[in-house]
């Protein structure tokens, strides 16, 4: 088996059944999930790694900080001074609320959260950090651990997994996303996300092509 990262991407709380931003069906995925980290059935991972969605109260994506309606768009202008058009969502995944946890077999493999407290002088409005510095991140670790590929799992196949996959592809790395790890907002939305990490090289498998793919 060549050295390969597994990363699992935002099971937490708020995206399963019963969170504000629950995935559809999105505790399908906590089975396959738990199988590729059970040793007996054959996986042998260099590394493992979580991530977790974290927001502050008050975060400039959030519906309720701009009195908005959730899943509509606004333009927005962030504390770097980028504007941009930014879907409103509801509050979800709030630092020290239980929607912010992570499901309990993952979270041993979390990495410390990055900060998100920055604010927009302007308007108040805590942000995230920028993209590129968390990519940049990525790759960073992935290196340092010498990782040959990349498998990629978790919620949602059309946002976090989907930008998780083809930022590992960016940074050279070989890329797959295990399908039955994962989970989209919409068949629409995971029809586009299997399409684009395709089109930047990537490989969308099951659990008999993934074996065969990690060799």
């Amino acid at each position: 088996m060549t050295r390969t990262a597994l990363i699992v991407v935002d099971v937490q709380y708020d995206f399963l059944p019963h969170g504000s931003l629950a995935i559809p069906d999105g505790d399908r995925i906590l089975s396959p999930i738990n199988k590729l980290l059970d040793v007996e059935e054959g996986w042998d991972w260099t590394i493992v790694v979580a991530s977790q969605d974290y927001h502050p109260p008050g975060h400039i994506s959030f519906a309720s900080t701009h009195d908005a309606q959730p899943f509509t768009s606004r333009i927005v202008t962030d504390v770097h001074g980028r504007t941009y058009e930014q879907m409103m969502w509801p509050d979800h995944c709030i630092a020290c609320h239980k929607c912010l946890e992570a499901y309990s077999a993952f979270e041993g493999y979390l990495l410390a959260p990055e900060s998100t407290t920055s604010s927009d002088a302007t308007h108040d409005r805590p942000v995230d950090p920028p993209v590129s510095s968390r990519e940049t991140e990525l790759a960073r670790y992935l290196s340092l651990n010498r990782i040959q590929k990349v498998v990629v799992v978790g919620l949602a196949l059309d946002y976090c997994v989907q930008s998780t996959a083809l930022s590992s592809l960016e940074a050279g790395f070989p890329t797959a996303v295990f399908l039955p790890g994962t989970a989209g907002t919409s068949v629409e939305g995971e029809t586009t996300a299997i399409s684009a990490v395709k089109e930047k090289g990537g490989v969308v498998v099951i659990e008999k092509e993934l074996r065969k793919w990690i060799q």
